[in-house]
């Protein structure tokens, strides 16, 4: 299984991040572990220049955030990942029929009278969005 290792610049918010200096390792799995948040142990010729915060695991169809690398010896790291949601779900977010709700229940002030705030709005959008290169999706849940 290849893991392909690179550097990004961009927030973790980011749809097409720009991924550069990629490098891959041919692994193996050991051990079972979570496909949403794996650690990934890796012998390399030098720890120190392990610079790497992004990587993707194709078998797993999944694009993943470095969260930490522990320096196990001079070779050794100890790898942590946690799943880019955004990214790798990217092509079905852009396509997903939206419903826009606009509303006044605000549930962290509890001294409002809410029998007044209660007038909500509800759009319904069979749209495909526009997504250029680099653009963001702003996703807000309510209570």
């Amino acid at each position: 299984m290849n893991i392909k290792f690179y550097i990004t610049e961009d927030v973790p918010i980011t749809l097409n991040k720009i991924l550069k200096n990629e490098i891959v390792f041919d692994c193996s799995l050991k051990n079972d572990f979570d496909v949403l948040t794996p650690v990934i142990t890796l012998k390399i010729p030098d720890v120190t220049k392990f610079n790497y915060n992004y990587c993707i695991i194709d078998d797993f169809k999944r694009n993943y955030f470095i969260n930490k690398v522990e320096v196990v010896n001079l070779n050794i790291i100890k790898i942590y990942l946690k799943v880019d949601v955004l990214e790798t779900y990217k092509d079905y977010i852009k396509v997903v029929n939206a419903i826009f709700k606009v509303g006044g229940n605000n549930n962290y002030s509890k001294n409002i009278d809410y029998s007044t705030k209660r007038n909500c709005k509800t759009y319904v959008s069979d749209v495909k969005l526009d997504i250029d290169y680099n653009q963001k999706i702003l996703i807000t849940l309510g209570g």
